[in-house]
C-alpha cells in the first residue's frame, strides 16, 4: 500500500522525522522545498559545484536542527534563510558547505547510533 505525504503539512512532517527519523517524511520536505533552495543556492553562488554543496548542506543542516525550528507550518522561509546563508559563504569560502554538510552527517550519526532509519 502507497501512503502519500503530499497532503500533509510541513509542521507534521517535521515532527514525524524527528520521532521516527523515518526517511520519507524527509523525502517530502525536500521534494517540497528543493526546487526552491535549488534556486538560491544557483542563483547566489558562482560555480555548479558550489551550489550543488549548498543544497546539501541545506538539507544537512534542516536534518541536524529539524527540533529546533520554531515555526514550523511552513518552513520554506527557514530553509531559505539557510540556503542563502550558506550559498553566501561558499563565495568567499568555497569548502564553506561541504564543511558544514560533513558536520551535519556526524551529528545525525551521533545521535543515532547503528540506526539509518526504516
Amino acid at each position: 500500500m502507497l501512503i502519500t505525504l503530499q497532503g500533509i503539512s510541513d509542521d507534521h512532517l517535521l515532527d514525524d522525522f524527528i520521532e521516527s527519523n523515518r526517511h520519507e517524511p524527509f523525502a517530502e520536505l525536500v521534494r517540497r522545498h528543493g526546487p526552491m533552495v535549488w534556486g538560491v543556492c544557483r542563483q547566489t553562488t558562482r560555480h555548479l559545484q558550489d551550489a550543488e554543496d549548498a543544497f546539501q548542506a541545506t538539507f544537512a543542516v534542516l536534518a541536524r536542527k529539524a527540533s529546533t525550528i520554531r515555526r514550523r507550518r511552513s518552513i520554506s522561509g527557514w530553509l531559505y534563510q539557510v540556503a542563502r546563508r550558506i550559498a553566501l559563504s561558499t563565495r568567499t569560502d568555497p569548502s564553506h558547505g561541504r564543511r558544514e554538510f560533513g558536520r551535519a552527517v556526524i551529528e545525525l550519526e551521533e545521535r543515532q547510533p547503528g540506526d539509518r532509519g526504516a
